[in-house]
């Protein structure tokens, strides 16, 4: 992670003959990191209306005029959005935003906005949800990082990038090998621990504590007691895992092992009563699901 090199390492980085051309490509095509769009800190009230109803449109109105009365004369915007608001995602914290950028919002909504002051309240704003009033309460300007600035930040990048791709190669090369031993000093090593997923059954699709992944699933069936290890990491999103065999459930091994119910196909085999890994208890499972009349 990019917080565990140190500032020596980044600017010997920089210092490399083309330290300082990769930290700008870096700047370059990252663009959105360095740079912040105006924002806008805001809470409203909504009222909400049918359209299709003209008595409707008029009554929504009505009690927005008076709400907006209300809040010109002092009101408690908070207490008032608390009582009043329809909109369920604001009204419990008092109408309130996270602030928004431009296209976060409907066109009508986000024009009032933006042409705000700061600690000012709009007119009645009516957008295709019903009528608005809108306090902004602050407003977050655009913001810029120089390259200068941010060049030490992007060398710790590379460098923690480059060192997790070090890293990753190492583990691949002892999955490969197989070696349990120095697998288990690369965990230790590197502040890692095993965790266990808890039982999943052979049709799983979601693995515990990893989500939906079927290569997780189909991998765990691999392995064994005398094989512990897969030979490959797994992906999850932006993780990898190391997966290593822990336990087959009796109850797996009970149905695997049991011979097949009903009448089996004429001069099929017996069904193995001695199964070493989960993926002959998951082969053996099929096996009897196939000789089941």
């Amino acid at each position: 992670a990019p917080d565990q090199v140190s500032a020596d390492e980044a600017k010997a980085m920089l210092a490399a003959s083309d330290g300082e051309k990769k930290a700008k490509d870096y700047y370059a095509s990252h663009t959105p990191e360095f740079n912040t769009e105006e924002k806008v800190h805001a809470r409203h009230i909504l009222v909400k209306f049918d359209a299709k109803n003209s008595d409707s449109v008029k009554a929504a109105q009505k009690k927005a005029d008076d709400l907006l009365a209300q809040l010109k004369k002092g009101g408690d915007f908070a207490k008032l959005a608390k009582e009043n608001s329809d909109d369920p995602g604001s009204k419990a914290k008092g109408g309130e935003l996270e602030p928004f950028g431009r296209g976060a919002m409907v066109p009508e909504f986000e024009k009032a906005a933006f042409s705000l002051k700061p600690k000012t309240l709009s007119d009645l704003v009516k957008s295709q949800y019903g009528f608005h009033i809108i306090e902004v309460m602050d407003k977050i300007p655009k913001t810029t990082t120089t390259f200068d600035t941010a060049k030490v930040d992007i060398a710790k990048k590379i460098v923690a990038e480059k060192k997790s791709e070090a890293t990753m190669n190492d583990i691949r090369d002892l999955l490969k090998k197989g070696d349990t031993n120095a697998v288990d000093k690369f965990v230790q090593s590197h502040g890692l621990k095993w965790e266990s997923t808890g039982p999943f059954p052979i049709t799983a699709t979601t693995v515990p504590k990893i989500g939906a992944n079927d290569e997780f699933a189909r991998m765990s069936f691999r392995l064994s007691a005398k094989a512990p290890l897969a030979n490959e990491l797994v992906r999850q999103g932006d993780k990898a895992y190391i997966m290593k065999y822990k336990a087959v459930s009796k109850e797996a091994i009970a149905a695997a092992s049991a011979k097949p119910a009903g009448k089996g196909k004429k001069g099929a085999p017996a069904a193995p009563t001695k199964l070493e890994s989960p993926e002959e208890i998951a082969q053996n499972l099929d096996y009897q699901r196939s000789q089941d009349a």
